[in-house]
């Protein structure tokens, strides 16, 4: 069990084990870190480590107010999948972090996962991103008059 701080909210960040002591590992704990900085920030291989038990890890995500993961050659790994379903399916809100164009960081909110058709450990699932809401309803004549 991982020691909560009061009342100060938690992020947890999912990623696969590929990625264990990388540079990938290290730029995305960088961005969290910075992004969040008053937010307790979990990461799995620094705070839980190599377990046998999954339920440790799922302890940590049921602890969490937050979780972000990161994919791992455009794909989702089984023990992320597991992570993120768990805490989806307890409505804790999940986000994938990912790069743009020009490699700036950024996330977008996870309302499920698509299983590949021969699902693999490292290319298990593809997340369904939440669509942003363009149902604002423009009044022309507003915007005519204030224009007048």
């Amino acid at each position: 069990m991982i020691y909560k701080y009061s009342d100060t909210p938690r992020i947890f960040y999912s990623h696969c084990q590929l990625i264990y002591n990388k540079r990938a590992e290290m730029e995305e704990t960088y961005f969290l870190i910075s992004h969040f900085w008053n937010w307790q920030f979990i990461c799995p291989n620094f705070d839980i480590g190599e377990s046998n038990d999954f339920q440790d890890y799922l302890q940590a995500v049921a602890e969490s107010d937050k979780i972000v993961f990161s994919e791992y050659k455009n794909a989702v790994s089984k023990g992320v999948y597991g992570e993120c379903s768990f805490a989806l399916s307890r409505n804790i809100p999940v986000f994938v972090l990912r790069k743009n164009i020009k490699g700036k960081f950024y996330m977008k909110e996870v309302i499920g996962f698509n299983l590949h058709p021969t699902p693999k450990a490292y290319n298990y699932a593809t997340a369904i991103l939440k669509k942003p809401n363009l149902k604002k309803v423009v009044d022309f004549n507003i915007i005519i008059q204030k224009m007048n």
